[in-house]
């Protein structure tokens, strides 16, 4: 494996792996080097037994430079402080290398070595939610999971679920790719007769949340005009009148429906207007008359949530 000065970087733990019977007898410290090129710097504190006497916490300074090769990256380190130096060094792997002294003739093997980097922990699911949490059957919700961290590479499959399918469906999973924190995905909704509530959970790394859906029914159509009848559906004009009654096709809604008014003579008038209460299916109105010098056939017309009924009524000389 090829190396140059720049796989020589970051922190190391060095220690004496077989102390010399003079010089350097015990070694042991901890280091930072740069990796700059060509040159990268090495520094630290450390602890020797030496001939002439322990040291604790002695700063340590050195220069390196390393070469590439086609097996180990073999280079040197120059020693400034303490009583100074030179020294062979070989990487062994990306983690480790060793060092020789070349001014003691019975040197020790230092080794320096980096701690293995513990991979990230992994993230848990923190949430998930639901917007909207209540919709009308066969509309959808928009589902979040969230973890506590970025998902690690190759990404995150959220496991998902419904507690009735017959009413809300999800896919089996949603994956959270690599580095991202949440994912959405989308709650299916079928037509239901009573409001219905719905959990919808995601299970990921031995943790499960779950969220309430709630499904109401959709609201009934608005009510059609179903029929216009007059009674009597012939007068004699200008001495009776007669009597309209509009009929929907459902309960009229909150706030009543107003159907709209016409005749198609004079003969015949009624107002512009009738009033349908709210909960009521029908109303009634009056048909006045006028005096004709003909028997004349009026139409009379009601009109309401774009339907229109129509009636003739009969005025007689």
């Amino acid at each position: 494996m090829s190396f140059t000065n720049s796989a020589l970087n970051g922190n190391y733990a060095g220690v004496a792996a077989t102390p010399a019977s003079f010089g350097v007898q015990v070694f042991s410290g901890e280091f930072a080097a740069d990796g700059a090129s060509p040159t990268g710097n090495m520094t630290g504190t450390e602890d020797i037994g030496a001939s002439g006497g322990p040291v604790s916490g002695a700063a340590f300074q050195a220069a390196y430079a390393i070469s590439s090769s086609s097996a180990n990256g073999r280079g040197t380190m120059t020693v400034a402080s303490g009583e100074g130096g030179n020294a062979v060094i070989y990487m062994i792997s990306a983690t480790a290398f060793v060092a020789v002294s070349l001014n003691d003739p019975n040197p020790a093997v230092l080794l320096f070595e980096q701690s293995a980097t513990s991979p990230p922990p992994t993230p848990t699911l923190t949430s998930l939610t639901l917007s909207p949490a209540t919709v009308t059957g066969g509309d959808s919700s928009t589902g979040t999971v969230t973890l506590s961290g970025p998902a690690p590479s190759g990404g995150a499959q959220v496991a998902l679920s419904s507690s009735d399918t017959s009413v809300a469906t999800v896919p089996s999973s949603v994956t959270v790719t690599a580095g991202a924190t949440s994912a959405t995905f989308t709650v299916n909704t079928s037509a239901v007769t009573a409001s219905t509530t719905v959990t919808i959970s995601a299970a990921y790394a031995g943790v499960t949340k779950t969220a309430s859906l709630t499904v109401n029914p959709a609201p009934p159509p608005p009510p059609t005009l179903s029929s216009l009848t007059l009674n009597p559906s012939t007068v004699i004009g200008g001495v009776q009148s007669s009597t309209g009654q509009v009929t929907l096709s459902a309960p009229a809604p909150a706030g009543g429906a107003t159907v709209t008014l016409s005749s198609s003579s004079g003969a015949a008038s009624v107002p512009s207007s009738v009033f349908v209460p709210e909960g009521a299916t029908s109303a009634t109105f009056t048909v006045n008359t006028s005096i004709v010098l003909v028997s004349t056939s009026v139409t009379i017309s009601a009109s309401y949530n774009g339907t229109t009924r129509m009636a003739s009524l009969n005025v007689l000389l």
